[in-house]
């Protein structure tokens, strides 16, 4: 009943304070400024008591929590699969928000719409009522709930800022741990991006909507077939013009893409479980699939070799991409995190947490087969050690010690591990990784499941072999789309010039050398197009996809190194290389590395922060070598994976014992 007292009270208190200042006001003005005064005040009086200047936000901004009490909100405790709906009381938009909390069970929930929004400024929030209780929900929710209250009947929803209670961190946790599950069980989500001010929005909405109706086929080959006067990144702008009456369509889709909901990691999960999406700005909408088809196309394009507009924020499309088709995001923990791992969080903790629901949704498992409970006492470190243990459970492998990329001074890394990767932090755009899922090649001691019982730590205890130490290394390469120079080049020219020239008894050994070379620079890699799954190693070299990749190797050195005359080999004359698709290869894999050798004479391709006297092993769970860093104290730092061509032969590896390496305890820090 506070509520009810308080307002009132409000009212006779403004109306003592209008006596007075009136009277005071009246006694210094001039007849007609009585007269206007008289009449303004009290109609201001009636609009504020309505709640009229809420609706501008004028008056929004408190620095008060949801509420002061929320036990009065909260009453009941959420175990289980329990959570709570908001039901949305009718009103005018004009309104002061009313609504109710109910609790359900995601086993048998009622419908429901899930709102995905970003929050905005926390210290910006608006007064609303719950269940007889003032409390405040912060501005951009409120401006969800006007935009979907109706004038009649009450709008059964949900959303975080107010169905959780935020202040309560243990019930925080069980409801993050079942967010997949709240939005995949929604009968709809409704995307909130804001207000639209400029009316560019609904403009960008009626751009894709043009590009939607005219490309032939929506579906997931959206960009698959091309007609004559069919819109492409270069006509775009044309054709809506003449269409639509719309100028500056790349204008208005950057302005849509600039919408903070598709820079922030927690509305990822929420868009891809949905089982039906409804884009909403303003007064405007849009069903998310169009957006998707949009999207594809745009991909499509690029792919075409059109170049991106200056108007349209890339990144903005690529997370729409992301989220709004269905394909386009399936993989692994790892993938997943090494994904979405660019996008923004407040809290370090939720570029874990605010992905738990895309974990192992292809194989209809969920985060507790996972072992990965959602905990906001834990330290960061603490976090990431928990995303390491969920991808060793699920893939049983040092996998994730590939995602690892340290910037070039390796020892400023404050509290964290250097074998922990940093999803807290952006990977660099062009890293490519070494290792390679689907291929039988493995670098690693005893290829089994690894057994997974750690218990978080600063120091990694692994078993493992160190090989070799390294004795050179070049400067970092940082090739460019059309040459190869630099660093680089001079290092190919050396190695060339190494080669005895192959005469008839050693044509053999100058092959394999020559062999060496070319999988080297493409990181053990004959094809790299499409998905990870899809990307073919060296181990075929033997068959037509091999003879088609040493073709294109062939032209790369016949272009750019045509001095040393480099032999094909037999029966190689009959194939027609492509210089792009081989040049590609050592563009995405030697870019940001190092060529290095070793004491034993080793070549191989490492990470930009390795340097002379580091070492070279294979651990018990690795698929390819990893470069280690010595410590005073007999441990290592880890540095980053590696590819060396000599050693990427299990059985080889198997044999080391023989050559004097012993398997050994080796202790990361």
């Amino acid at each position: 009943m506070a509520a009810s007292i308080e307002e009132p009270r409000g009212i006779i208190l403004l109306s003592v304070a209008y006596l007075v200042i009136t009277t005071i006001v009246i006694l210094s003005l001039s007849t007609t400024e009585t007269t206007l005064l008289l009449i303004l005040y009290p109609v201001y009086l009636m609009f504020r008591h309505l709640n009229i200047f809420k609706f501008t936000s004028i008056f929004s901004q408190h620095d008060q929590e949801f509420t002061a009490q929320p036990d009065l909100i909260y009453r009941s405790k959420l175990s289980g699969q329990k959570i709570r709906l908001l039901r949305l009381l009718p009103g005018p938009s004009y309104a002061k928000i009313r609504c109710r909390l109910v609790v359900a069970s995601l086993d048998d929930v009622p419908s429901y719409e899930a709102i995905s929004y970003v929050w905005g400024p926390p210290q910006k929030r608006e007064r609303i009522e719950c269940d007889g209780q003032v409390a405040y929900i912060t501005v951009s929710l409120a401006q969800a709930l006007r935009r979907l209250r109706s004038r009649n009947t009450p709008r059964t929803l949900w959303a975080d800022g107010i169905c959780i209670n935020q202040n309560n961190v243990s019930e925080k946790g069980h409801q993050v741990e079942r967010m997949g599950e709240i939005f995949k069980s929604a009968s709809r989500v409704v995307v909130w991006l804001g207000p639209d001010v400029g009316g560019e929005v609904a403009q960008a909405m009626a751009v894709i909507e043009f590009v939607h109706f005219k490309i032939p086929n929506p579906g997931h080959g959206a960009n698959s077939i091309q007609r004559r006067g069919d819109p492409t990144i270069e006509n775009l702008g044309r054709l809506v013009e003449s269409e639509k009456g719309i100028k500056d369509a790349w204008k208005v889709l950057g302005t849509l893409f600039e919408r903070q909901w598709w820079q922030r990691i927690w509305c990822v999960q929420e868009a891809i479980l949905a089982k039906s999406i409804i884009i909403m700005c303003g007064a405007n909408e849009i069903d998310g699939h169009l957006i998707g088809v949009f999207t594809r196309w745009y991909h499509g394009q690029g792919w075409a070799g059109q170049q991106a507009p200056k108007d349209i924020n890339d990144a903005g499309i690529k997370s729409a991409y992301r989220r709004l088709n269905d394909w386009a995001w399936t993989g692994t923990a790892l993938e997943i995190l090494d994904t979405f791992r660019g996008l923004q969080a407040t809290d370090p903790k939720d570029k874990i947490y605010a992905l738990l629901g895309l974990f192992q949704l292809e194989r209809k498992e969920n985060i507790y087969n996972l072992n990965l409970s959602v905990d906001y006492h834990k330290s960061v470190p603490e976090v990431l050690f928990d995303s390491i243990m969920c991808s060793v459970r699920e893939e049983g492998s040092l996998h994730f010690l590939s995602y690892i990329d340290h910037r070039p001074d390796l020892e400023d890394r404050g509290d964290y591990p250097s074998w922990m990767p940093r999803w807290d932090n952006a990977r660099e755009p062009w890293q490519n990784h070494l290792w390679c899922h689907n291929s039988s090649i493995s670098a690693g001691i005893r290829n089994r499941p690894m057994s997974c019982d750690w218990t978080y730590s600063e120091k990694l205890i692994l078993k493992g072999v160190e090989l070799d130490s390294i004795s050179k290394t070049t400067d970092v390469f940082w090739t460019t789309d059309d040459s190869i120079g630099g660093p680089l080049r001079e290092w190919i020219e050396s190695y060339l010039l190494r080669i005895e020239k192959p005469t008839s008894g050693d044509i053999q050994a100058y092959q394999r050398s020559i062999i060496k070379l070319a999988i080297t620079l493409s990181g053990g890699f004959l094809k790299k197009d499409g998905w990870a799954e899809n990307r073919i190693y060296f181990e075929r070299l033997a068959e037509d996809v091999g003879d088609q990749y040493l073709a294109g190797f062939y032209v790369f050195m016949e272009k750019y190194f045509p001095q040393f005359n480099v032999q094909k080999m037999h029966g190689m004359g009959s194939f027609e290389g492509r210089l792009y698709q081989y040049h590609s290869l050592v563009r995405s894999f030697c870019r940001g590395r190092r060529m290095f050798e070793t004491v034993n004479g080793y070549i191989g391709l490492g990470p930009r922060s390795m340097r002379k006297h580091d070492s070279v092993a294979v651990l018990e769970g690795g698929k390819i070598p990893f470069i280690l860093r010595p410590r005073d104290d007999g441990d290592f730092s880890f540095v980053g994976e590696c590819f060396v061509f000599d050693v990427m032969d299990t059985h080889r590896l198997d044999a080391l014992g023989g050559y004097g390496f012993e398997e050994r305890e080796i202790v990361l820090r």
